[in-house]
């Protein structure tokens, strides 16, 4: 208060000192005084409108930059070491479904999915630690409640200004292509008119160069972001590039500014031009962002493909269309080659399918039944794709023979095919059968020995008695068939595989994870296609087959025995409970000359007494084809029985076609 009253006493005695001088002047001075005053006023009108002019260029090159940075497609933020954000793009924001200004001064770590919150804190610990890019994927959490992949990418500022802020792009990996809108400037002042005497002029003046140095600073960080983004940014008016940031010039092998002027379809290979050209008008009449996937032409001659969005912007006070384009060469490429391999799997398995019209075998599996034509169908399938496979069946029924069925069938063909007993190897010695080690890595090490991964890289393993694995087992083994690597004991460098797993068990895994004796990891890593095996009590209609062809092979060059029909009656009664494997050695044992000991298992037929049928009895040589030949003429007169003379459903419950089972009626005179 007492400066003000000084002030006024000043300008009070100011005044009747230039009254005082004024009143001594003549006329003609005074007019001279009043010129001068007045030019004085209109230098001090020009540079007030100077001055206006200089913070508008300011503040539209803040505009450009700011739009380019909130314009992205991808999320951007910025933090210190106590995770708080002091700033954050609107794109981040709408991914998490709450406003920037929520969003700024809160904690990234309030973001992060609970699970996921000590990947991220190791992850910010090593970009803090060793002050290089760090790269992660991770979830975070929508207003919604809703779960958001992302990839995160983070770097260190090293300059004065900003040490130790991080900065971090977040790309959504839910959906490719986000949905950008436009934000509202960042600063919009308002313009006042300036009637300021010369000291104030000079006040401003200094409060404004303040600004502009802060805006030019902005500016250059929104730069210098627009260049370091992982994706490539262009900007295009009237068909031409006016921005193009380092990204973009490399993704086309172009040095930086080599795209500056260019028309973008330039670097567009001429088959896409027409359709990227028509997007481009598309999204210049409609205002609406429009995806694009497109062959670019590197200056390198290699293959590019490029997916990429336009969007409509204003730059520089002018429309204008921003692009964003990122390189999936390496994802496309490997989708075409997937489309090959499925076209040359889809013909395989349609000209195997055909050769099986009829068949009675598969590879080296026996059986013409509706059950077996099942398995077929699924191993079939099951060659055609590199998944892991798990083999259902009771001990005895062919689990591996069906799972070498599948490697001779699969694009593994031409490389191993190991077998391995899991319920016959030691716990203390699984690291050394399964990964191998150094010769003295431990007592009785005497040499080096590869193990079961090394063996079949590149092959399958088949692993039996899947379900006798212990838990800790289990971890060592779903370690590797995640990760694709391994370390031999002994060793200090990591072994990469490449083995298709196929697992087989005789006990039911579901109930096994259950009880928590399979562990959930585990079995969700190795059940993905599953196959079962039928028991042969369940398929009987094969025996014949299954007789024919063990008779055939025990009997060597000799000319096949003939089966008496009590004797093949005799197999068809019975429940074989150790399935093809008890009925090969039966076989076997018979053709041999010991007699044949079946117990009958039937609940209508168990007063039955023992059979006991000496090898030495058999009949004649030259009956075998009579004796199998009334035995199928008993089985169709069975189902057309059952099916009451359907022909259609007895053919399909005898798996054979309805021409095959109306020449087979009319050979056995079946009218």
């Amino acid at each position: 208060m007492d400066t003000l009253i000084e002030f006024r006493r000043k300008m009070q005695d100011n005044l009747h000192v230039t009254t005082s001088i004024v009143s001594h002047m003549n006329q003609e001075e005074i007019i001279t005084l009043i010129h001068e005053l007045w030019i004085r006023q209109v230098e001090l009108d020009i540079e007030n409108e100077a001055f206006r002019h200089a913070q508008h260029e300011l503040e539209n090159s803040l505009q450009y930059y700011a739009d380019l940075y909130n314009f992205a497609p991808m999320g951007y933020c910025a933090f210190y070491k106590d995770g708080i954000l002091v700033n954050a793009n609107a794109t981040l924001a709408d991914l998490l479904g709450v406003s920037r200004e929520s969003v700024i001064h809160s904690s990234i770590f309030h973001y992060v999915v609970q699970d996921d919150q000590p990947l991220f804190q190791q992850y910010l610990q090593e970009l803090f630690a060793t002050k290089l890019p760090q790269y992660c994927e991770l979830r975070l959490i929508h207003v919604s409640g809703s779960h958001i992949y992302v990839q995160l990418e983070s770097r260190l500022r090293h300059d004065e200004r900003y040490t130790g802020q991080c900065w971090m792009t977040v790309s959504n990996m839910t959906e490719r292509k986000q949905t950008q809108e436009k934000l509202e400037g960042l600063v919009r002042q308002q313009s006042v008119e300036l009637s300021m005497t010369a000291e104030q002029l000079r006040e401003e003046a200094e409060r404004r160069k303040r600004v502009g140095e802060a805006l030019e600073e902005t500016e250059r960080q929104y730069r210098m972001l627009a260049q370091n983004v992982a994706d490539g940014i262009g900007i295009i008016q009237d068909c031409r590039f006016v921005f193009a940031n380092t990204a973009l010039c490399l993704l086309f092998g172009l040095p930086e500014g080599a795209l500056l002027e260019m028309n973008p379809l330039d670097v567009i290979h001429a088959e896409y031009q027409a359709d990227v050209e028509s997007i481009l008008n598309e999204v210049e009449v409609s205002g609406a962002s429009e995806p694009f996937l497109a062959q670019g032409i590197p200056s390198t001659g290699k293959t590019l493909w490029i997916e990429g969005e336009f969007r409509v912007m204003d730059w520089k006070e002018r429309p204008a269309i921003l692009l964003t384009a990122k390189d999936i060469t390496e994802h496309k490429l490997h989708n075409i080659a997937l489309e090959q391999e499925q076209k040359r799997l889809k013909k395989e398995i349609t000209a195997l399918k055909s050769s099986m019209k009829e068949r009675y075998r598969f590879g080296e599996i026996i059986g013409k039944s509706a059950a077996m034509q099942e398995v077929y169908e699924q191993a079939l399938k099951a060659a055609a794709t590199d998944a892991s496979v798990f083999i259902y069946g009771e001990s005895g029924t062919g689990k591996e023979l069906i799972a070498r069925t599948i490697h001779d069938m699969s694009k593994r063909r031409d490389q191993k095919f190991v077998p391995v007993n899991c319920g016959a190897i030691p716990e203390n010695l699984f690291e050394s059968e399964f990964f191998g080690h150094r010769r003295g890595a431990f007592t009785g090490a005497i040499r080096d020995k590869q193990g079961l991964f090394a063996v079949a890289h590149k092959g399958t393993l088949f692993l039996d008695e899947l379900g006798e694995l212990p838990a800790a087992m289990q971890v060592k083994l779903l370690r590797v068939l995640d990760e694709g690597e391994f370390t031999p004991i002994g060793e200090t460098s990591v072994k990469k595989t490449d083995v298709r797993i196929i697992a087989a068990t005789n006990r039911n895994l579901e109930d096994l994870r259950r009880r928590k004796i399979v562990r959930e990891d585990f079995f969700f890593r190795i059940h993905v296609f599953t196959i079962t095996v039928p028991p042969l009590r369940e398929r009987k209609e094969d025996i014949p087959l299954l007789l024919e062809y063990f008779v055939r092979r025990f009997s060597g060059k000799d000319a096949p025995p003939a089966i008496p029909g009590n004797i093949l009656d005799a197999l068809q009664h019975y429940d074989w409970p150790g399935n093809v494997r008890e009925f090969q050695n039966v076989i076997q044992r018979y053709l041999s000359g010991q007699p044949l000991n079946l117990i009958e298992t039937k609940k209508e037929e168990t007063a039955k007494p023992r059979l006991m049928l000496d090898g030495k009895t058999r009949p004649k040589t030259g009956e075998f084809q009579e004796v199998m030949d009334d035995f199928e003429k008993k089985i169709i007169l069975e189902v057309l029985e059952q099916h009451r003379w359907n022909k259609s459903k007895t053919a399909a419950s005898l798996g054979i076609p309805r021409r095959t089972l109306y020449r087979k009626m009319e050979r056995y005179g079946i009218m």
